[in-house]
């Protein structure tokens, strides 16, 4: 079975669907300030199992992301199966 979750990524806020069963690591990365001036603001970065590229910059903090990865499906019905994702429903 196939979970997505929806985060936001770090510079662009693109729209990013991950996998909850490929997730390798979840951690955050606070805010770099070099010469007295902010050189990277604070992100989470989320790692997947099926990528060796050190993850995706997302802006959603780990627990939030917990909170995501923690929704149930919303229902099976006949072998469809939906995903409700921050107001979407994903049919697969």
């Amino acid at each position: 079975m196939k979970k997505f979750i929806l985060v936001h990524g770090y510079k662009k806020e693109d729209e990013i669907y991950i996998n909850i069963d490929h997730i390798g690591h979840i951690y955050w990365v606070p805010q770099q300030i070099a010469y007295g001036r902010i050189e990277d603001e604070s992100y989470t970065t989320i790692g997947v199992t099926t990528h060796n590229n050190g993850g995706f910059r997302v802006k959603e903090t780990p627990k939030e992301i917990i909170k995501l990865i923690d929704a149930k499906v919303s229902y099976v019905d006949e072998g469809q199966i939906s995903y409700a994702v921050e107001g979407r429903e994903f049919d697969k």
